[in-house]
């Protein structure tokens, strides 16, 4: 272990003090947004629903093919 004189030990907590505050904005700008945004209720906060498998001569390996929701236009999310 190491000793750590005054000065560097406030640099270190004036940084860790900045950090932890600019995470409490953040965490706040989230909530803010969370009132006014809601997961798609179609996709679930994807943004893409399954649209099949199509015509399997171009798609041999059947993997399902999908596009934009079409109540969220592919943000995953709608208003409140």
């Amino acid at each position: 272990m190491t000793k750590v004189s005054k000065k560097r030990y406030r640099e270190l907590t004036d940084g860790l003090e900045y950090a932890l505050t600019e995470v409490s904005e953040i965490k706040e700008e989230i909530a803010e947004v969370e009132k006014v945004m809601d997961d798609c209720s179609i996709c679930k906060g994807s943004g893409r629903v399954e649209d099949g498998y199509g015509n399997l001569n171009h798609n041999p390996c059947a993997n399902m093919l999908y596009r934009d929701c079409p109540k969220c236009k592919g943000k995953g999310y709608t208003k409140k």
